[in-house]
């Protein structure tokens, strides 16, 4: 064990057995060196490529092993060995306990491309009447109750000619309401 853990003090805290727990040569020829002393739990969530939500659901249901705590901090934390065993797990899908588990494959991400060309769709030119309706809500939260869709409209229109692109909806809804303001002021 590291220093800073005693084997009654696992298995005390955390529930973990280390007599029945199986050795490393037992496990698949995961290099050592690869592990840490000990790890987080968001270090291991990464290396078994899963959120701490999922990882957390994944250990009450018995998945995944429990970590050990550092009886002075009090910090959960993951042996090399239950590192390389989380990492076992996820490779053979077979939980903790003994329960066969599937793991889905990761989301593939959108690429930027696409991404790009929903949102210049979506802001070009004139705000999209999704926006200008966000905009007439602001306004009238703002002060200006008797405010219309219309005025809203022609105050984008006359403040940004090429369109609002680029500009973030706060500034816009700053301006159109400055704007508005004056213009029932004077």
């Amino acid at each position: 064990m590291r220093a800073g853990w005693a084997v009654d003090d696992i298995s005390l805290v955390s529930g973990f057995d280390p007599v029945s727990f199986r050795k490393p040569s037992q496990m698949t020829n995961n290099n050592p060196s690869t592990f840490k002393a000990a790890a987080t739990v968001r270090e291991v969530c990464q290396m078994v490529k899963l959120s701490t939500a999922r990882f957390y659901e994944l250990q009450a249901a018995g998945i995944f092993p429990l970590p050990v705590y550092d009886l002075r901090t009090r910090r959960p934390l993951f042996t090399e060995e239950l590192q390389q065993l989380c990492v076992e797990i996820r490779q053979t899908g077979r939980g903790f306990n003994g329960q066969p588990v599937i793991f889905y494959s990761q989301r593939r991400q959108p690429s930027s491309q696409s991404k790009r060309t929903r949102n210049a769709k979506a802001t070009a030119g004139i705000p999209a009447m999704d926006n200008l309706d966000g905009v007439l809500a602001a306004v009238r939260s703002l002060g200006l109750a008797a405010a219309t869709a219309a005025q809203v409209e022609a105050a984008v229109k006359q403040l940004f000619p090429s369109g609002s692109t680029g500009v973030e909806q706060g500034q816009v809804i700053r301006q159109v309401f400055v704007f508005l303001n004056r213009q029932r002021a004077g």
